[in-house]
């Protein structure tokens, strides 16, 4: 979607937590499985470039995707440069992880990262008119996802019936 310019910038602003109009994407910076200044050997799973009202000159945005793997801060660390934005895209159990952890600490893991869990990339695909099929029928998955989540959270604070489908571990 950061390839698209109809969703670029809207895409970009909502990952790094800004208004649509405090982010432009660089065309043509978008870059998959790549480098971002970090001493690790493996390589970020998006990398762009953004132009942000906040700071001059181009910014570097690498994103991390994680599902459902352990939320580890050698990861955050050895990948990118101290220069870097960092976005941890985690929309499973990581992003349940990673929401209690303060991401912008750059001391503890080299670079300012945030999180882009379930909700904030739910709100986002929600959000995104004239999606091609492909990404309607992706975007209507984790909007469900997302409703289930809330729900599974409501019952484990007591504040809801359990969800449809929980299953009881102990039975």
């Amino acid at each position: 979607m950061l390839d698209e310019p109809v969703y670029a910038d809207r895409v970009a602003a909502r990952l790094l937590g800004c208004a649509p109009e405090e982010a432009r994407v660089v065309p043509g910076s978008v870059r998959r499985e790549a480098r971002a200044g970090g001493q690790g050997k493996r390589k970020l799973d998006l990398v762009f470039a953004a132009e942000l009202t906040r700071q001059p000159g181009p910014t570097t945005i690498a994103v991390e995707t994680k599902v459902d793997d352990a939320c580890r801060e050698e990861q955050l660390r050895e990948r990118v440069g101290p220069d870097v934005e960092g976005v941890r895209l985690a929309v499973g159990r990581t992003g349940l992880q990673c929401k209690w952890v303060d991401l912008a600490d750059r001391r503890r893991f080299g670079a300012g990262w945030r999180l882009c869990d379930l909700p904030v990339w739910a709100a986002l695909l929600d959000e995104l008119d004239g999606l091609p099929n492909s990404l309607v029928s992706y975007r209507d998955r984790v909007v469900t996802e997302h409703a289930a989540h809330e729900a599974a959270i409501r019952f484990v604070r007591g504040q809801g019936p359990a969800p449809p489908d929980a299953h009881d571990p102990s039975a």
